[in-house]
């Protein structure tokens, strides 16, 4: 699932205190955010949230200071401990990322649903991300839903893009293609290029080649790593646009020099079968394994069938079980089925387990009736 995208910086509302300049003349703590940073240390110091948040903003992303990570949240805790729903936003990121705090994925939960009460729209998208993946809460995919359709409301074009997710793989609530395709639309009429990826890929899923092909193609060229994957293929294929193989390797090494997982995979899988380009082994193999670090399900599905039959490198059972696990545990249906086969008859040094066999066996047939 595409997940969405956290933000470290986020503008503020000024308030004002007091603070000294170096000719002892009184100013108020006004436009902190363009001030400089003794300013914004003097007004910090006064206990001004605003300021806080700003001086902690400035050393996390290096602006006018030495980029200090543990400053800056510091500072963003301290406002973020007067109820500054952005400070406790970044803050909340902060923890569940180990940026400039302890990773702390309780904190990380609490933080961010303090922000989500006082209506910062981005950590409702996070709180829903959260629910979603278990961080500092149990997995609850209901509460995910309901969060993220608040900020989506709200306006925020990540949560519509999230939302739109939601609705299309029916993850907390009934799958739903139109409202899938509405909140997609609305994210991406603003600009969000997730969106528009997502709204070329469900019309591909569908079959519509004209209309995916046009969204894929405007994120593709916006520069979306995901999109340009998927205009590759739609080129290769010569779906909704003229055949070109040539074109269609060119987005696809687009997204990989990106380092998007998809493109990884779907190159190393053509470069695997040798049907578009001269087949190409060592090419395959380190496309896969790029894709399988990035914890991309089919790529680790792929990859350990070499590792277990010894295809380019040497055989590796060991390994080879990992990585097939790793894709099952993720969803994957042929991974599950070769579980199922190599702990039914065994595999060279991995012996074999009826049990382990019929559960694998049996999740596959969940998944797969799905």
């Amino acid at each position: 699932m595409q997940k969405t995208i956290f933000k470290l910086v986020i503008l503020v509302t000024l308030t004002s205190c007091s603070y000294f300049h170096e000719e002892n003349t009184v100013h108020s703590c006004q436009n902190l955010e363009h001030a400089t940073i003794p300013v914004l240390t003097n007004c910090a110091q006064q206990d001004n949230a605003v300021a806080q948040y700003e001086l902690g903003k400035r050393y996390l992303n290096g602006i006018d200071t030495e980029k200090n990570l543990e400053i800056g949240m510091k500072w963003v805790q301290a406002a973020a401990k007067q109820n500054h729903a952005e400070a406790q936003t970044t803050l909340g990121y902060g923890y569940a990322k180990g940026l400039g705090v302890p990773l702390d994925p309780t904190q990380a939960f609490k933080w961010t649903l303090s922000a989500a009460e006082l209506g910062n729209t981005d950590a409702m998208t996070n709180l829903s991300n959260y629910y979603l993946q278990g961080v500092g809460v149990e997995p609850n995919a209901k509460q995910s839903f309901e969060w993220v359709l608040k900020a989506a409301e709200l306006g925020n074009h990540s949560a519509q893009a999230n939302l739109s997710k939601a609705y299309y793989l029916g993850v907390g609530v009934d799958a739903n293609f139109d409202k899938a395709i509405m909140w997609a639309k609305k994210s991406a009429e603003n600009g969000n290029l997730v969106a528009m990826g997502q709204l070329g890929a469900y019309y591909t899923d569908k079959q519509d080649y004209t209309n995916g092909a046009f969204w894929t193609k405007k994120a593709a060229e916006l520069g979306q790593a995901h999109a340009q994957a998927n205009l590759g293929y739609l080129y290769i294929h010569g779906l909704g646009v003229s055949k070109s193989t040539a074109e269609g390797m060119k987005w696809l090494n687009l997204s990989v020099e990106q380092n998007d997982p998809h493109g990884l995979f779907n190159l190393a899988t053509i470069y695997a079968e040798g049907k578009i380009v001269p087949q190409d082994d060592a090419k395959a193999y380190q496309y896969y394994l790029q894709a399988a670090t990035l914890n991309y399900a089919q790529a680790q599905n792929n990859l350990g069938i070499w590792l277990l039959n010894g295809r380019y490198v040497a055989r590796n059972e060991r390994d080879g079980l990992i990585l097939i696990t790793l894709a099952a545990e993720q969803g994957v249906p042929e991974a599950m089925m070769t579980l199922g086969k190599i702990y039914q008859n065994g595999w060279f040094s991995i012996p074999a387990n009826p049990e382990q066999s019929a559960y694998w066996f049996n999740q596959a047939k969940k998944y797969q009736s799905k």
